[in-house]
């Protein structure tokens, strides 16, 4: 019987690290998809400096869609 329990915590450790290296994954994935879209929004900076001004007087004068 201890031959079966120890191969049954043995599989369990994969399983636990299995699900921390999806979770990894995810978490990695997420963080690209935040670099990616900041680089974005800074390249849209870079090219119309005055976006956020243009933005920001437009929803001043008639408020953020929503």
């Amino acid at each position: 019987m201890e031959g079966l329990q120890g191969g049954r915590s043995s599989c369990t450790a994969i399983h636990r690290q299995h699900h921390a290296t999806l979770l990894q994954r995810a978490c990695l994935s997420v963080e690209l998809y935040t670099l990616r879209v900041l680089e974005a929004l800074y390249m849209l900076l870079l090219l119309f400096p005055e976006l956020p001004d243009t933005l920001m007087k437009q929803w001043y004068t008639h408020g953020i869609p929503s």
